[in-house]
């Protein structure tokens, strides 16, 4: 959303105004993931006994599903090894995202003019949704936190797809 002004909210309803439908990335483009991020991650990774990233690490990472992303922070590649296998990366992304439902009401932060952004959509009868690599639960629990999941009519999370991004599919 730019610079996160009521004024890009404004700008983004006028520039749909004949679209079909919007559909919104979730981490960063409706609320700040950071804060959420970066807590529940290194909650995650001291749970499982290893170190703690700091805020640009938790934003580098952000490029990668969260396996991958968990793989990059203990290994430097977000590839799975001997030293960090996919089983443990799967079962330490069910930890983080029981942790980011958890963290959520404490950690996340609708951007400035999200709301009225959304309330002008609506009333322009144009639909709204949501495509991330987050898990579906995850984001629809941060809807309902942040007072916004009326709005939106479809959610679609990594497990909704084979290939998650930054796969095409």
């Amino acid at each position: 959303m730019g610079t996160g002004t009521t004024a890009d909210a404004f700008r983004i309803v006028h520039m749909t105004r004949s679209a079909a439908a919007v559909l919104f990335d979730w981490d960063g483009t409706l609320f700040d993931a950071i804060p959420l991020c970066t807590s529940a991650t290194n909650a995650t990774l001291l749970a499982h006994g290893y170190a703690a990233v700091s805020r640009a690490q938790i934003h580098e990472g952000m490029q990668f599903p969260t396996p991958e992303r968990l793989a990059f922070h203990v290994t430097g590649e977000p590839v799975f090894s001997q030293r960090f296998s996919k089983a443990l990366a799967l079962k330490m992304a069910d930890d983080f995202y029981r942790r980011s439902e958890a963290l959520g009401p404490e950690h996340s932060r609708l951007f400035p003019g999200v709301r009225e952004m959304l309330d002008d959509l609506h009333r322009a009868g144009i639909p709204v949704g949501i495509v991330s690599n987050n898990q579906r639960s995850v984001i629809e629990s941060l809807l309902r936190t942040l007072g916004i999941a009326e709005f939106f009519g479809a959610v679609v999370g990594a497990e909704d797809v084979d290939d998650p991004k930054p796969a095409a599919e």
